[in-house]
């Protein structure tokens, strides 16, 4: 469906909208890229470290459990 002006003037544009248009535009992809590269690398790194730690802990609890017997 399209909309035809009949008065020939443009359509007025709504600046929240143009502005958040243009804020999107400004955006640097490849910075946001490689934050988002580093992130996950952090988050993972973290997944591996917790996993150790709590199989550590896991451990240290049923010898010690099996100990008391």
């Amino acid at each position: 469906m399209t909309i035809v002006s009949t008065s020939g003037k443009a359509s007025p544009s709504y600046p929240p909208v143009d502005d958040a248009i243009n804020f999107v535009k400004g955006i640097d992809w490849s910075k946001v890229g490689s934050r988002i590269r580093v992130a996950t690398g952090n988050l993972l790194l973290f997944a591996m470290k917790f996993s150790e730690k709590s199989y550590d802990f896991h451990e240290y609890l049923y010898t010690r459990l099996n100990d008391m017997k």
